[in-house]
């Protein structure tokens, strides 16, 4: 996952949902993509324009605060898909929007921006990103998991108990460049119907100083758990796997591949395919 050093999280986050008071433009101030923001009492200072960074490297993301933002701590949000979906930092909790509420999926949405971490408004914090290989898109059990590079990241900087009228979000896109140890699989990697019984080929690409020996897993339940293909499979790219028999047709399938040696390094398909009889 994304480390985030210098965190501190006490476990509690406001109840208050303050977003019933204003509308839409108020809320959203001026948005949340490039140079997005509302009010000026945050500004995000680094990454700026043409910021790259790269996995396995630290950077310090650093801001300004001027005037009463509603507390001592912030909310500090990435985003990899040009502020399509959101995560915290420390990689978990994807929101469709940090505002997602304010749209109506305050109630059918999993996690709100409540549930990210609180950081101390100091101003700074050091921004690590691990060895971990990512596709903002995939089923990796709500974790940010990083396979390609993206070239429309966001960073966003929202106050912890007023997100919506107090934040700013970096100017222009920066780069998040993946690391050479990867995975990625090729298929199936979502929207396939493959048929009970079949044999049915498991493709992928990797690079980098990784294992010759990778572990295969599918899931039924859209990765909510996990059973083992094969533990010992070689990395040549692909293996044939026998579908398994199921009760009756499931839709909410996936396959996972992991480093034989590290388990930090590893893919899952980006969308679920369908197992029928």
């Amino acid at each position: 996952m994304i480390l985030f050093n210098g965190c501190v999280h006490d476990g509690e986050h406001s109840e208050t949902i303050d977003y019933l008071f204003f509308d839409d433009d108020q809320a959203f101030g001026d948005g949340i993509g490039p140079g997005g923001g509302n009010g000026d009492l945050i500004q995000i200072t680094s990454p700026n324009t043409g910021s790259i960074w790269h996995e396995n490297t630290e950077h310090t993301v650093t801001w300004v605060t001027s005037g009463d933002i509603g507390g001592e701590n912030v909310k500090i949000g990435l985003s990899m898909d040009a502020g399509e979906t959101w995560y915290d930092l420390d990689g978990s909790h994807p929101l469709p929007s940090p505002f997602a509420w304010v749209y109506g999926c305050y109630y059918g949405c999993e996690y709100d921006i409540y549930d990210w971490g609180d950081y101390p408004n100091i101003g700074e914090a050091t921004w690590q990103k691990p060895d971990i290989n990512n596709d903002p898109f995939s089923h990796s059990g709500n974790q940010l998991n990083i396979t390609n590079t993206s070239e429309y990241a966001l960073i966003g900087i929202f106050s912890a108990t007023k997100p919506n009228q107090h934040y700013d979000i970096i100017d222009s896109y920066m780069k998040i460049v993946a690391d050479s140890n990867y995975y990625s699989i090729l298929s199936p990697n979502g929207g396939e119907e493959v048929q009970m019984g079949t044999s049915l080929p498991i493709i992928w690409e990797s690079g980098g100083n990784i294992n010759n020996v990778v572990k295969l897993y599918y899931s039924q339940f859209n990765g909510d758990s996990w059973y083992l293909i094969d533990e010992n499979a070689t990395n040549d790219g692909s293996y044939t796997w026998t579908v398994p028999t199921l009760q009756s047709d499931n839709p909410n399938c996936l396959i996972k591949i992991v480093d034989g040696s590290n388990d930090a390094w590893f893919d899952i398909s980006d969308a679920t395919f369908t197992i029928v009889e």
